[in-house]
């Protein structure tokens, strides 16, 4: 039997006056409200208490990215405006969030002045990594019961403030190109070719940023992703999916990198005939570690470039579906071609390895101005 722990009357008396009071609150929802189950209830409160959610690292699912109190997801490289949400609030409530090195940007969001509140259903996580006003031992599905309604209306200038940077951050307009890909207008088909109940895994690189800030996850659980940045996630994570929920679409999204340490797997997934498609964003290089080469030492590269098979080759060797996409115009028929696949199905996407994140050029990195 899984123990779920209740808050006390106390600390749910004490929590609602945190909240009562402050005027800019935020919510960091991370793993404990998806294992509790409390995704719908945690709408119902971001909906009642008028506070914006900002999603843990890897926790995307956890509230309707399309919902106007979502204001984005903290990740490697999250962009300022994003972060100014944690940083400009008077209160954080990490609800199930354990407050690790991603989530809060190396610590810095938020920071050690600001009032921070955590609950979590393992009492070794309260206070672990910053200093709270009040750390509540208890299951995120009980807390958001005992903590209910405000006893006044709450103004909702805040949240739409943060909200409104959110979208003016993340939204990908519409911008084909024949003759070259953009990541952006390639996660923004993506988004647009799939069903709302796609389940999405995908695995650790620099690849991901685009993933993490484009892609839009209106419906819990949907998305499948190591908080480890285990590289080789990806694709047994979606043959793992595809097993556990047949009749759902499913997507994994790897670099080039992470995808040829568990390539392998391909021949599960036809011996098995499971109908999944790969996308594998192709840059021919270790995309994280140059990155971290460049910055550090720059045109000093080590490691990180990668000789790659025809992966469209190695794809149909397996007995799988290969396409090669060189275009992001192209990609919107490829995905289609590849959903409507009776097996697995394998993209290539290749990609400038110039633009080695989401916000920089390796240009950029070497000259120092990113």
């Amino acid at each position: 039997t899984v123990t779920r722990p209740e808050p006390s009357a106390a600390d749910a008396a004490a929590l609602r006056a945190l909240l009562s009071r402050a005027e800019r609150p935020v919510v960091i929802a991370g793993a404990g409200v998806k294992q509790a189950g409390a995704e719908a209830n945690l709408v119902a409160f971001s909906e009642a208490w008028q506070i914006p959610v900002v999603a843990a690292w890897r926790r995307h699912d956890v509230f309707p990215n399309d919902h106007p109190r979502y204001a984005g997801h903290l990740q490697m490289g999250t962009h300022p405006e994003l972060v100014a949400t944690v940083r400009e609030a008077d209160l954080v409530l990490a609800l199930g969030a354990r407050l690790n090195e991603i989530t809060t940007q190396g610590y810095t969001a938020p920071d050690r002045r600001q009032r921070v509140v955590q609950v979590d259903v393992e009492p070794g996580q309260l206070g672990k990594t910053y200093p709270l006003v009040l750390g509540v031992h208890a299951d995120a599905l009980h807390t958001l019961r005992a903590l209910g309604a405000p006893s006044a209306p709450r103004d909702p200038a805040w949240a739409d403030q943060r909200r409104a940077a959110y979208l003016r951050v993340t939204t990908v307009e519409p911008a084909e190109h024949p003759d070259r890909v953009d990541n952006r207008q390639i996660v923004r088909a993506l988004r647009a070719g799939l069903p709302d109940d796609a389940i999405v895994t995908n695995d650790a690189g620099n690849f991901a940023g685009w993933l993490h800030t484009f892609f839009r996850f209106p419906l819990a659980r949907t998305y499948v992703g190591a908080a480890s940045g285990a590289m080789g996630y990806a694709l047994p994570a979606a043959i793992g999916a595809k097993l556990a929920e047949p009749e759902r679409t499913v997507v994994s999204v790897s670099g080039d990198g992470g995808f040829l340490m568990t390539v392998q797997e391909l021949e599960t997934a036809v011996r098995l005939r499971l109908s999944l498609v790969a996308l594998v964003f192709n840059n021919n290089m270790y995309g994280s570690i140059r990155m971290h080469q460049e910055r550090a030492y720059p045109g000093r590269v080590i490691g990180s470039d990668l000789g790659n098979p025809d992966l469209v080759g190695l794809a149909r060797a397996f007995g799988a579906f290969g396409a090669r996409v060189t275009a992001d115009a192209d990609f919107p028929a490829v995905l289609r071609t590849a959903l409507a696949q009776p097996g697995p199905a394998v993209i290539e996407i290749v990609t400038d390895p110039e633009q080695i994140s989401v916000w920089s050029t390796l240009t950029q990195l070497r000259e120092g101005t990113t």
